[in-house]
């Protein structure tokens, strides 16, 4: 009788012997217990309590939990917070070479409505190409002007930004102190979507764009 094979020189057809010998009906008494038992494991997890610690909304590690405890999603909005984004004037940010003709048709639907709309036209077509760090303390100087000068914009407005609109948009809010952004509406903008950083898929655009128009936008 030839000693029997060690697990290091199994040859494959006697792997696919030793699987074989877990039978179909086997594999389903498995599935039955795994399906029975299941609801036994999950009834026994250990489920956290939130307290609830009134208004706090500091968002450091002591408060999370009352963060989380207190956020409703599915409150509805009031009156109040309804009828104070339908009249907010609205700034529009445009894309990269593009100007601020391109937001006509928000316009036309938004001032429909009564409301202010502003097309930003401070850095327009090849203009746009220059560096954020350069474009954003201009967009924030033509922002407050048009606040400073216009009581419309007094209880606060919306941002809506295009394509690259969205990260000029973005940088304002971030940048300027004094702003009183309502909502920021993002439109195709390079940050959709990601939530985790850049993944494997995005190599390419990120190199045909340092590679292209990139090199000069991004500082």
């Amino acid at each position: 009788m030839s000693p029997r094979p060690s697990a290091s020189t199994i040859s494959a057809p006697a792997l696919r012997n030793r699987r074989s010998l877990v039978s179909p009906t086997k594999m389903r008494v498995v599935k039955l217990l795994l399906a029975a038992l299941l609801p036994v494991w999950t009834s026994s997890s250990p489920v956290t309590n939130i307290l609830l610690l009134g208004n706090d909304v500091c968002l450091d590690e002591s408060s999370l939990l009352a963060v989380v405890a207190n956020l409703n999603a599915n409150a509805p909005a009031t009156d109040s917070d309804v009828y104070q984004k339908k009249h907010l004037p609205v700034f529009f940010f445009h894309g990269l070479t593009g100007n601020s003709t391109e937001g006509f048709n928000y316009q036309a639907n938004l001032t429909a409505e009564g409301r202010v709309f502003v097309p930003l036209a401070f850095c327009e077509r090849e203009c746009s190409l220059t560096a954020l760090n350069i474009q954003v303390p201009m967009v924030i100087a033509v922002v407050r002007e048009v606040v400073a000068t216009d009581e419309r914009f007094a209880n606060g407005y919306i941002f809506i930004g295009h394509s690259q609109g969205v990260m000029m948009a973005r940088a304002v809010i971030e940048q300027m102190d004094d702003h009183n952004v309502h909502t920021f509406v993002s439109l195709a903008g390079g940050v959709n979507g990601i939530f985790y950083g850049p993944q494997e898929a995005d190599r390419n655009s990120i190199h045909d764009l340092g590679a292209g128009f990139g090199a000069a936008v991004l500082p």
